[in-house]
């Protein structure tokens, strides 16, 4: 596969879910500039911005800051009434987006700009090159603690173990193995 054809898989056949979540007392102006720039990076990078959901836990949490976005953007959003946890409004968002059978991949990013947009093209290449499909693309940090600090580096391991646990037990239960590709730094 060339990259112009990886590029072609990215732009029109991947979604992005964007979990959004503004906790009381954060400086709520910063976090939607934070958001919107991460979203209008990949609107730069998928053709539909309809496939690009921005997912809010909770819509107290900002579902003001992301109806904005949608109207600007013309971003898809998906808001919960009440928070549930990240996982929650990523699954919430992800659901949406198999609504659409166009969609091969869909990517996961935070909504801080912890991944930028032009990152995606070799994640979805190297899920090609390892003949994927209609699989859900996580990006990682080779060391979470150097850009969080040791006690929000600790907790985002935690988040991601239990995080893996509960696909794990999903699959178990539903007899569809997950499919696991380990990486090394």
């Amino acid at each position: 596969m060339t990259a112009q054809q990886a590029f072609q898989i990215m732009y029109y056949k991947t979604g992005v879910v964007i979990p959004v979540y503004f906790p009381k007392g954060i400086d709520r102006a910063q976090g939607e500039v934070l958001l919107r720039d991460t979203t209008a990076h990949y609107c730069t990078q998928i053709q539909d911005p309809a496939n690009i959901c921005l997912s809010v836990d909770g819509a107290i949490h900002g579902e003001t800051e992301v109806s904005k976005l949608a109207r600007e953007f013309g971003v898809s959003t998906c808001i919960s009434p009440t928070n549930r946890g990240k996982f929650s409004g990523a699954q919430q968002g992800v659901a949406q987006l198999l609504n659409n059978p166009d969609i091969q991949f869909i990517a996961l990013v935070d909504q801080d700009g912890d991944h930028f947009a032009n990152e995606l093209l070799n994640f979805i290449r190297t899920a090609i090159h390892i003949n994927l499909d209609r699989v859900l693309v996580l990006g990682n940090r080779i060391s979470r603690h150097r850009p969080m600090g040791f006690a929000r580096g600790d907790l985002e391991e935690l988040a991601d173990r239990v995080l893996l646990d509960a696909l794990t037990y999903h699959a178990a239960q539903t007899d569809h193995p997950l499919r696991r590709i380990r990486q090394h730094p």
